[in-house]
């Protein structure tokens, strides 16, 4: 239930906001019991547009639990957070998103670790990848593209109104982002991936998957 929440609150903010989003490639059955979402990231937006293409539970970094305005938002959605620099922080936290998997959860990773100014598509962080491998779970990799802002090519000039990256600050971001209207975005759902092997050669090959419909958003 947790998932349907934050997917119909993603929707409707996606609708309130102006933001056209596109879905392609074949979805998951929405009947799978688990599933485990993969994709890369430009910011907070991702969690909008893939939230309201997919019921899902996001892994988010762990200081947002403390954002004002987000906090209650995150935790009735079942976030789970990610600290990268504690090591026990990060075994917990493969132990939890495994025992929701086997749950029947549909768990979703930003697979970057950080948003980016989109530039290029960064490696993906494998140390939750041991979470799909230990449940059994299918790797589902998504490719996020946005296409346009109000009509308009994104370019480098204006790609801040949706990339969020070195120290720009949180709150003027969301603000800057709320101010738009019309932005285009499309979802794409590569071939799923079976949990076999390590989870570093599952990180790569659901890197790869997405590397095939990535792009920078002014190309």
């Amino acid at each position: 239930m947790r998932r349907i929440y934050v997917h119909v609150w993603a929707k409707a903010i996606v609708w309130g906001l102006g933001i056209r989003v596109r879905v392609r490639g074949a979805k998951p059955d929405s009947g799978q019991p688990r599933l485990f979402l993969v994709s890369n990231h430009y910011g907070p937006l991702d969690v909008l547009v893939l939230g309201s293409a997919w019921p899902m539970t996001f892994v988010s970094r762990h200081d947002v639990a403390g954002w004002p305005g987000v906090n209650l938002l995150v935790r009735v959605g079942g976030t789970l957070y990610a600290n990268r620099k504690a090591r026990q922080t990060s075994l917990a936290l493969v132990r939890t998103a495994a025992r929701r998997l086997r749950q029947g959860g549909h768990i979703h990773v930003l697979a970057e670790g950080v948003s980016t100014d989109g530039r290029r598509l960064l490696p993906f962080i494998s140390t939750l990848f041991e979470a799909p491998v230990r449940s059994g779970t299918v790797i589902q990799p998504v490719t996020i593209r946005y296409r346009s802002i109000n009509g308009r090519p994104i370019t480098r000039r204006n790609r801040d109104r949706i990339c969020w990256y070195q120290n720009m600050g949180f709150i003027p971001h969301v603000m800057n982002v709320m101010r738009n209207w019309g932005i285009e975005v499309e979802v794409v759902f590569s071939r799923p991936l079976k949990p076999e092997g390590s989870r570093k050669e599952l990180a790569i090959e659901a890197r790869r998957r997405v590397a095939e419909h990535w792009r920078p958003p002014w190309a």
